[in-house]
């Protein structure tokens, strides 16, 4: 296996199990337009939600695994109070979101739920699309697969406390107690989080990350120091793939744990986004083929000048891409259409819509083609058109053809002889 081979990683992403319990939505304050918005929302994409009130949050607050997302409405002259929620939020890093909504934008609000426990503060009208990302977030973190956690530690007393309260939390550790074996458990054992003693005689915790993080495979793996007070005065070293944080060397077992599950957590949504994405552009990439052999393509800024055309569109043209790039479109316009064709055109992809319709243009020969055209504005936030993207295909035979049963005339039928 090479430093680059990230099979296992992938194997494990595939393996995840996509969580079978519905989210549940707690509903605090009263608010049943927000309620059924998020309801039919969940339903749409094959979710159920059950809405209910504080006490029963709490209930389910108490449960570490439930898949619970509590939103909490505000009206403006509130403030974020709902202090059986606060509490649990406030003492649990481990928690549920805990998302407020609010039609007030200003620093105090923002601030007051922040204290009151809120992960996530999003005001109104709320954004549906944004809400799912949060739900759909906390869901993919959940994964029922146990965190592997390599711990690398001298103290062999602490190692085997560390050890057995970890594994009691239900995850898998590789303890490790000589650092110059730490390299290797890694390349064995895979662990999505590394958790070094950082003053070791050997080899400190600081070389010890700086090699692991040298090899491709764990540049990414998050690390957690443990240290001691005299180490504390000493920054972190900065690395590649960053991800790095600090505990103390006696800290409780349940901070060490939530410390490290949270990690883990982030750790495997950024992988499993980077996976989505690695999907996305294999699919972008074979649309992109496909475009290309069948269609002209070609992308414009607001104001018409040409950012990107596939060889398509340069065959059909006669230009070659260069002589295109930075040109405005009407260098390639005929005097086939009449300006207000051009007007009309305009106005329909400044007003957000899609233009569909036949161009005539002028090859750089001087010859005529033509082209059945779809035309796409993208907006920005402010329905502001930022650039245009043409799909078309060559008619140019078709129209020829057109043309020469034009010139013929109708087509006589076959005549019969009259009889008196």
């Amino acid at each position: 296996m090479t430093e680059l081979d990230d099979s296992l990683d992938n194997e494990h992403i595939a393996a995840d199990p996509q969580p079978a319990a519905p989210p549940l939505i707690v509903r605090v304050e009263d608010d049943p337009a927000l309620a059924r918005a998020i309801a039919e929302r969940l339903a749409r994409e094959g979710r159920d939600a059950r809405l209910c009130g504080d006490a029963d949050a709490q209930r389910a607050l108490s449960d570490p695994t439930a898949d619970t997302v509590v939103v909490i409405h505000l009206h403006a002259a509130q403030g974020p109070d709902s202090p059986a929620l606060a509490k649990t939020y406030r003492t649990d890093p481990l928690a549920a979101p805990l998302i407020y909504v609010s039609s007030r934008d200003d620093m105090a609000a923002r601030l007051a739920a922040q204290r009151a426990g809120a992960t996530r503060y999003l005001t109104q009208p709320i954004d549906m699309d944004r809400l799912m990302l949060l739900v759909d977030a906390h869901l993919l973190r959940l994964p029922e697969r146990p965190c592997r956690v390599l711990l690398v530690e001298t103290d062999a007393d602490r190692l085997a406390r560390h050890v057995t309260d970890l594994r009691a939390s239900g995850m898998e550790v590789e303890a490790v107690g000589d650092p110059l074996q730490a390299h290797a458990a890694a390349i064995r054992f895979r662990p999505e989080c590394m958790v070094l003693q950082r003053e070791m005689a050997a080899c400190s915790g600081d070389e010890l990350a700086a090699v692991l993080r040298a090899d491709a495979r764990f540049l990414d793996t998050p690390i957690v120091f443990l240290m001691s007070s005299a180490a504390e005065e000493r920054p972190l070293p900065q690395l590649e793939g960053g991800g790095e944080s600090c505990l103390p060397v006696s800290a409780p077992p349940g901070v060490l744990i939530a410390g490290i599950t949270l990690r883990i957590r982030r750790a495997r949504s950024l992988r499993r986004l980077n996976e989505d994405l690695r999907a996305a552009l294999r699919e972008s990439r074979l649309l992109r083929l496909a475009l290309d052999v069948h269609a002209l393509v070609c992308i414009t800024d607001a104001s018409g000048v040409i950012a990107y055309v596939n060889d398509a569109f340069c065959r059909a043209s006669g230009y070659r891409r260069r002589e295109l790039l930075g040109q405005h479109l009407s260098m390639l316009w005929s005097e086939a259409h009449p300006p207000a064709f051009f007007a009309a055109l305009w106005q329909t992809l400044s007003d957000g819509e899609v233009w569909q319709g036949q161009f005539c243009n002028r090859r750089k020969d001087g010859s005529l083609y033509w082209v059945d055209t779809s035309i796409i504005p993208s907006m920005d936030e402010g329905a502001r058109s930022t650039r245009y993207l043409s799909v078309g295909t060559d008619i140019t035979r078709l129209k020829a053809l057109e043309a020469r049963l034009q010139a013929a005339g109708p087509t006589q039928g076959p005549t019969s002889e009259r009889t008196d």
